[in-house]
């Protein structure tokens, strides 16, 4: 089978802890710092099976409260003391700041504790069934049923308890309509070092649609996004590997394919 990689990442990054990939993440053009904001948003990066969402969302409360004053207002801060002293039990910091902790997160990448790679694929259900003969169809259908059960199958051993396979969080599987980009597309956009330039492929839609139309689709099929966990520490080497491993046994019932999808906020 074919193994999972990622698109458009220069090969210096893999070898790097996933607290420092965050930077290298960052969608420049909408983000701090380059832009007047606290906001800030993270590429989604293509895959030769779909794409990946990287969320950063568990932080470490210690290393947060080391540096969240030079960030907040100081009437968020007293909110934040008033609330300490009304809260029992576990206070969250992280909850507290939200709107301030993408320059915190940027400036600081030890804050970063764990996340959840987001794995998006898709295999294709969109059979052709006019003007075939109730034969073919029947085939067609039965071939689809067998992918849907491999799935399915799939998605139970992720929620059974004990964990039957271990490193994934959670599992959702949707019919969506997906878009994918042909072999040709995707060289072309590569020698161009814009692969994950959503706007490049808006545009081929849009403004080129004779090109647009030729090299990307829009197909029906069933979506499935794993929440696979990643800790601070690994590197990105090492968690695309582990998505590899878990996504084995969906290789043959998973479409090959190349997608992208808009920055996302990874908290």
């Amino acid at each position: 089978m074919v193994k999972f990689e990622l698109k458009n990442l220069g090969e210096n990054l893999f070898s790097q802890k996933m607290r420092y990939v965050f930077k290298s993440l960052v969608d420049v053009y909408v983000s701090y710092p380059q832009k007047d904001t606290k906001d800030g948003f993270l590429k989604s990066i293509p895959s030769n099976y779909g794409y990946v969402f990287f969320w950063f969302g568990f932080l470490d409360e210690e290393a947060l409260a080391k540096y969240h004053k030079d960030y907040v207002s100081k009437d968020k801060l007293r909110e934040i003391e008033e609330a300490k002293k009304k809260e029992k039990g576990y206070f969250s910091l992280s909850d507290r700041i939200r709107d301030d902790l993408f320059p915190i997160v940027y400036d600081h990448p030890d804050v970063i504790g764990q996340g959840f790679a987001e794995v998006y694929l898709a295999t294709l259900f969109d059979p052709e069934l006019k003007e075939v003969s109730i034969d073919r169809a029947i085939s067609s259908l039965k071939r689809q049923v067998k992918k849907l059960e491999k799935i399915n199958d799939f998605a139970d051993k992720v929620f059974k308890r004990p964990r039957q396979i271990e490193g994934v969080e959670d599992i959702e599987i949707n019919y969506e309509t997906i878009k994918f980009a042909d072999e040709k597309f995707e060289e072309e956009l590569a020698e161009l070092g814009e692969l994950g330039n959503e706007e490049l492929w808006g545009w081929f839609e849009e403004e080129d649609e004779d090109y647009g139309g030729k090299h990307i689709f829009h197909r029906n099929g069933w979506e499935i996004c794993l929440r696979i966990i990643f800790d601070g520490d690994d590197t990105l080497k090492e968690v695309v590997e582990r998505i590899d491993k878990i996504i084995s046994p969906l290789k043959g019932v998973i479409d090959k394919m190349v997608r992208y999808e808009s920055s996302f906020s990874p908290f």
